[in-house]
């Protein structure tokens, strides 16, 4: 998960290229939590729970009442704590390279990941700010330039802030929450990983025994939604199709 700041980018043009080629009968949220993207920087608590009581809440105002959760990376995190507490309202998990409660043995030091970072970032913004390319590999190379510059200036203003840095010293305690949390054969779930992590999932949380859930192995990058666009939208699109039917 380096860098972490990457998630501080804009939901929507992180995930414009698979938004786009969806079904338009959809309603999709890209939501930008506190911290990341356009959302402000406040002095809330990030822990598991004030996230997905923010999330839910988001979700509440635009009187939705059945959910398909779409995350990746440590959004897989918070799907799991999203079933965890809501899961009458959860239809499907659509997960790439998500976060598993595997991953609990590494949360110190990701959390410590994190503060060194921030503090490797405050010295690049002190001696002239943060290089470009520091930044190109994690923006959403489908974007077009007007785009791709509004991204990175998201990037640059919001890396690693004080919001991001709290959820990290979270971040073990959240894993821990949702470790074991498994997925209720109700829910179907399609997840896109690396082979080389093929042994986590099939052992993760995401696992379940709906006949419709499946695991699609392909590429060797943790930005599969990037590198393996169209077999991710036409996986996707297919899913969705199994869903309404």
């Amino acid at each position: 998960m380096k860098p972490r700041g990457a998630t501080a980018a804009n939901c929507y043009l992180r995930f414009k290229n698979i938004i786009t080629a969806l079904p338009q009968n959809y309603g999709i949220l890209a939501i930008d939590q506190l911290g990341y993207g356009k959302s402000d920087v406040t002095k809330s608590d990030r822990t598991l729970n004030h996230i997905m009581d923010e999330t839910k809440a988001i979700v509440d105002c635009e009187n939705l009442k059945k959910v398909i959760l779409f995350a990746h990376s440590l959004g897989g995190l918070y799907a799991l704590g999203y079933v965890k507490k809501y899961v009458e309202q959860v239809v499907a998990i659509i997960g790439v390279e998500p976060v598993t409660g595997t991953a609990d043995q590494d949360a110190d030091a990701f959390a410590e990941a994190v503060k060194q970072e921030a503090n490797e970032i405050s010295q690049m913004r002190a001696y002239g700010g943060i290089p470009e390319t520091d930044l190109r590999e994690h923006i959403n190379p489908y974007l077009d330039k007007e785009e791709y510059d509004a991204q990175l200036k998201i990037f640059r203003e919001t890396l690693d802030n004080s919001n991001q840095v709290n959820e990290a010293e979270h971040a073990k305690e959240s894993v821990l929450a949702i470790k074991n949390q498994l997925i209720p054969d109700k829910i179907l779930v399609l997840l896109f990983s690396r082979p080389a992590r093929s042994s986590e999932y099939e052992n993760s949380e995401f696992k379940n025994t709906n006949e419709q859930t499946r695991i699609c192995y392909c590429g060797n990058s943790h930005f599969l939604h990037w590198t393996e666009s169209k077999r991710v939208i036409s996986e996707t699109n297919h899913f969705l199709k199994q869903i309404e039917n």
